[in-house]
Formats: C-alpha cells, sequence, structure tokens
C-alpha cells in the first residue's frame, strides 16, 4: 500500500501524470520502478524518456503550466545564459527524482504509521490538529492549509528511522578533528583532501548527547524552538549542502 501511495505522489508531483496504481494491478510507471537502474538498463530509461517527451508535448500543445518537478527543470533549461542543461539532464534528474523519492517515501509513512499506532497518545494530537486545521478552513486543503499541520511533519520519524543509514563524501579541504573523547584524550584527527568520509547518520541521530531519550518518540523535538535550538548538523536526514537530497 505505501508503494502504491509513494509511486502516484512522484509521478504527479514530478511528471505531472496519473502513475494509475490505484487503478491497476500492474501499473507500468510503478514496475519501471521496480526495475534495477543501471548504465546498463536501457528499458527504465527509454521508457521515461518516452513519458517524459510526451508529457512535455502534451503541455505544449494544450498551454498547460503545472507547478511540478518537471516543469521546474524546464524553467531552468530555459536560461542558457545561466545554465547549460540539456534534454538528458533532465531525464537524468528527473530519474534521480524517482528512485530517490520511490521506496524511501513509503518506507518513511510505514514508520510514521507505525509510530503514531504505537503511541495512541500522539495519535490523538496529531488527529485533533488535522481536525482543527480542517475546521479553521471550512474543511478545504491545499498544500498552504497542510503546513498549518506542524505535528504532521515526519521529522521525529526520519530523525529515528533515517532513509540513509550514512552519507558518502570526499573531502575537498584539509580538516582536523579534535580528539575523539575531549581534549587530552589522544592525538587530533587530520582528514586530508580527497579522503572518503563516512558519516554515520542513524548513529548521530541516536546519540543522547544531541537527544535527550533518542529512542522515544517525540514529535516536539521538532517543534517551535526546540528545531531552532537544534546543534548544527544533527539531524542530517536528507544530507546537508548543495547535494542534500530533495526528499
Amino acid at each position: 500500500m505505501f508503494l502504491t501511495f509513494a509511486t502516484e505522489v512522484v509521478a504527479s508531483f514530478g511528471f505531472g501524470l496519473d502513475g494509475r496504481s490505484f487503478d491497476e494491478a500492474d501499473p507500468e510507471f510503478r514496475r519501471m520502478g521496480e526495475k534495477p537502474i543501471s548504465v546498463f538498463e536501457e528499458e527504465v530509461v527509454n521508457y521515461f524518456r518516452q513519458i517524459i517527451k510526451a508529457t512535455l508535448n502534451y503541455r505544449k500543445e494544450h498551454k498547460i503550466l503545472r507547478n511540478d518537478f518537471l516543469n521546474y527543470l524546464l524553467e531552468i533549461k530555459s536560461k542558457p545564459e545561466e545554465y547549460v542543461f540539456t534534454d538528458e539532464d533532465v531525464l537524468a534528474h528527473a530519474i534521480g527524482l524517482f528512485t530517490d523519492g520511490y521506496e524511501t517515501s513509503a518506507a518513511v509513512t510505514c514508520h510514521a504509521l507505525y509510530l503514531l499506532g504505537a503511541n495512541p497518545g500522539i495519535q490523538d494530537t496529531l488527529v485533533s490538529e488535522i481536525k482543527g486545521v480542517f475546521q479553521k478552513n471550512n474543511e478545504k486543503i491545499d498544500s498552504d492549509i497542510i503546513s498549518e499541520m506542524h505535528y504532521l511533519v515526519m521529522c521525529e520519524t526520519l530523525c529515528m528511522h533515517p532513509s540513509g543509514l550514512a552519507l558518502f563524501r570526499v573531502c575537498t579541504k584539509p580538516f582536523t578533528l579534535p580528539p575523539p573523547h575531549g581534549p587530552g584524550t589522544g592525538p587530533e584527527v587530520l582528514i586530508e583532501v580527497n579522503t572518503p568520509v563516512i558519516k554515520p547518520v542513524y548513529g548521530l541521530h541516536d546519540d543522547p548527547k544531541y537527544y535527550d531519550d533518542p529512542k522515544i518518540f517525540k514529535p516536539s523535538r521538532c517543534l517551535g524552538n526546540n528545531k531552532e535550538t537544534r546543534t548544527k548538523c544533527a539531524y542530517l536526514p536528507f544530507g546537508e549542502g548543495p547535494r542534500s537530497c530533495h526528499g
């Protein structure tokens, strides 16, 4: 069920399409997502190339402007004086959105519903917030109204169950780390340029140095001042910087 939901979200937001995941037993869009993607998997690449081309032609013919990821890529491509962005770049980023958001979104949703079910008091608080926001807005719903549901944000779920357990980077300039157990407990550690670096996201989120009772589900950790005073880079479910995941 969660993969079906995630497929529809990515199909709509990324490509402006109906993935038909709730209408068909074996929809093509989801079937392509379940195939391994590599430089050798031409079937998957060709499938996305065709649907992107068809979608763009349809929008151009019917003068459709849709606020989604594909349109965002086209806006970048339309500014050659600022960016060098080809049709293959559009294809690569579109496939990247699908592969990054397909299984990860399903897994996070699954974890969130499990944690809510295991914590009925928190679930009641969330239900109360959702009902209150709906009533205030005459039962209407759009992205702006959903953004008023602060308790609904899944950042605590991502803290306890990050989609990526570690970040993999390469050092771009020399950096010296202090002794791991404090001043005077050992030598400093020099990380030289081009050194592969692995940052254990799950271990960071599970560290009581940064989070009280890290194994207890506390959505309040992500609200208001608690979020603002959190140690920088102690919360990395999407990474950090220009290479962070678009989630």
